[in-house]
């Protein structure tokens, strides 16, 4: 999983959804498959999602979410990429056909491969239930192509995961190190140390630090031991106040 695949990821765990990265397409060439490949990310989200920390209505990217209707099961087939790529060569119809039937929303999923070709979103119904399952792209590019695909910039991705931390910045960052992932626990600490208030400066202070001066009583002067010293002058003081 590189860096983007990992941003994304998150972002869509943040969602509500049940992530599964890099889907493994096997070669087999009875379906059309003749190279291995694989879909970089996997996703389902069930329609009555809540969390009492970052799982609330209000939590979920209503740029994401608006694209679905209310009360549906979802699935996402996700392409992440960081740099140039070849339009032509997302999302292969073989490669749908195949990851579509690891969703298991219904017997025979994989014909909707055919209406997912030109379309980003199919929606179809199985025993009452809703279902939509839609094609998404990722990428640092601009103005893509919404008629094949879904597309979302990767820095809208990080800047959603940053806005959720802030959000709950107190207990996502005492719990940072229960996320299965350093760059989240990165990201975490980072919200962190710039949302706590930092210490006044004193006025007295030079410098970026103040150094405070120790200065044991002269008659230790001669003492090797200076902390014994001044735990002693620090007795002798206490004496005095009480005579």
């Amino acid at each position: 999983m590189n860096y983007g695949e990992e941003i994304a990821y998150w972002y869509f765990r943040l969602n509500g959804f049940f992530p599964l990265v890099n889907f493994v397409v096997h070669r087999t060439e009875e379906i059309g498959i003749r190279y291995s490949t694989d879909i970089d990310l996997l996703a389902v989200r069930f329609p009555h999602v809540y969390e009492p920390v970052g799982g609330q209505p209000s939590d979920w990217d209503s740029k994401l979410m608006d694209n679905f209707d209310k009360d549906t099961i979802i699935g996402i087939l996700c392409e992440v990429k960081t740099g140039n790529y070849n339009v032509s060569g997302l999302f292969k119809s073989e490669a749908v056909k195949y990851a579509l039937t690891r969703f298991g929303f219904k017997p025979g999923l994989g014909e909707y491969a055919d209406k997912l070709r030109d379309s980003p979103m199919v929606t179809f119904f199985h025993n009452n239930q809703k279902y939509q399952i839609a094609k998404i792209l990722v990428s640092n590019r601009q103005n893509q192509d919404r008629t094949r695909y879904i597309h979302f910039q990767l820095a809208d991705l990080e800047k959603f995961i940053s806005d959720r931390i802030k959000r709950y910045e107190e207990k996502k960052w005492q719990d940072r190190m229960f996320f299965p992932s350093n760059y989240l626990a990165a990201l975490i600490d980072q919200v962190h140390r710039n949302t706590v208030p930092k210490t006044a400066p004193n006025k007295r202070a030079s410098g970026s630090a103040r150094c405070v001066r120790l200065i044991p009583n002269p008659q230790f002067a001669k003492t090797s031991d200076t902390r014994k010293a001044l735990k002693l002058q620090v007795r002798m003081k206490k004496k005095r106040e009480v005579e």
